[in-house]
């Protein structure tokens, strides 16, 4: 079965395919201002440092934080369909790739957002007196699921890579670059480095095609594949 091609009348979702790639530019500095805002304890803090920090910390200011930072984490939903649709309508195909790298950033999207919410529940009740073994437990809990949620962004970095090499729709060294950063995510270890590595990547993608759209992209418009 053929799949028809849209035709837009001239100017039409213009501005749409240059809000998408935005969203990668807002998803880094969301993220980063929302983190700048509430902070964390150490990594795996000692019990006199963590409810040193419960103790100082303010819950409403930790709070507002958390939020900005869900509002930059749940950008890549955009991002994400924003490159599979761009994928799609640049090749007329559904490359698997695409798909699961849409998958991989809903599903990373779906995994992160508890963590920070859980982070308002260990401060509000350790500002009431929560034993600091549970406190130590939920915070250990909350290390270990950061630590797992990089492997999704991993995997999402990896398909979308695979699948910008795989239809040329997109310069390909934003193909290896997602390749090599995702390939890090998946390393114990060291898979933390990948929140941070995506971030130029991110940057990268977000300002060339928020300025230059892909429609517009030459080696895009070359590798069309004209559906029958």
């Amino acid at each position: 079965m053929s799949i028809p091609e849209v035709r837009n009348r001239p100017g039409d979702g213009r501005l749409w395919s240059r809000i998408g790639p935005a969203t990668g530019i807002l998803f880094v500095f969301l993220v980063l201002a929302g983190f700048a805002v509430h902070g964390y304890p150490d990594v795996r803090p000692s019990d006199r440092r963590l409810q040193e920090w419960i103790k100082v910390t303010d819950l409403n200011r930790f709070t507002v934080g958390v939020y900005i930072e869900a509002l930059g984490v749940m950008c890549l939903l955009p991002f994400a369909a924003w490159l599979y649709t761009s994928l799609r309508s640049v090749t007329g195909d559904r490359p698997w790739t695409a798909v699961l790298a849409l998958a991989a950033g809903t599903g990373y999207v779906v995994l992160v957002l508890p963590i920070n919410e859980s982070w308002v529940g260990i401060l509000e009740q350790g500002k009431h007196g929560l034993d600091v073994r549970v406190l130590q437990a939920l915070a250990s809990t909350n290390q270990a699921w950061f630590d797992m949620s990089n492997m999704m962004i991993g995997l999402f970095l990896i398909a979308a890579g695979l699948a910008i090499l795989q239809t040329r729709a997109i310069w390909r060294w934003a193909g290896w670059a997602a390749i090599a950063i995702g390939a890090l995510g998946m390393v114990p270890g060291v898979a933390a480095l990948a929140s941070f590595a995506i971030i130029p990547w991110l940057l990268g993608m977000g300002g060339y095609y928020s300025i230059r759209p892909l429609n517009s992209n030459p080696e895009a418009a070359a590798n069309r594949i004209e559906p029958s």
